[in-house]
């Protein structure tokens, strides 16, 4: 009877150890699962994080780049004002300048017609006194 009891003893006791060596396994295995759980919800973290980013560059570049077309397009129109407003200055410039160069022109004709006028009477002059 002794010798059954030291067996079941030992088989008891070989049981046990077997039962904890699998739960020490199942408890290793959990935790392995778990950190792998956390490293792949941090990877996505992190990929989620630089995915964000990243857009956010893109958004920030795209609002950038339209504010510079925008001003360049202002740029443009201002530097269009200001040259049609030089050439209508110009044109006007021209035009006055066209006038006064007619009205000397007219004032030049009408002393070289007086002048004309005066030697024609002084040489009638000089007829009727020769006369």
């Amino acid at each position: 009877k002794k010798l059954e009891q030291i067996r079941e003893d030992r088989f008891l006791e070989m049981e046990k150890q077997n039962y904890r060596r699998m739960l020490e396994r199942e408890m290793k295995e959990k935790e392995t699962k778990e950190d792998l759980s956390k490293m792949a919800s941090k990877a996505q973290k992190h990929q989620l994080a630089e995915y964000k980013e990243k857009r956010f560059r893109e958004v920030e570049d795209q609002m950038l780049e339209g504010e510079l077309l925008r001003r360049n397009a202002i740029e443009d129109l201002d530097g269009e004002r200001g040259a049609e407003h030089s050439r209508r200055s110009q044109a006007v410039q021209a035009m006055q300048e066209t006038q006064k160069a007619n009205e000397y022109l007219k004032q030049i004709k009408a002393e070289d017609a007086l002048r004309q006028q005066r030697e024609e009477e002084k040489i009638q002059e000089y007829a009727v006194r020769k006369e």
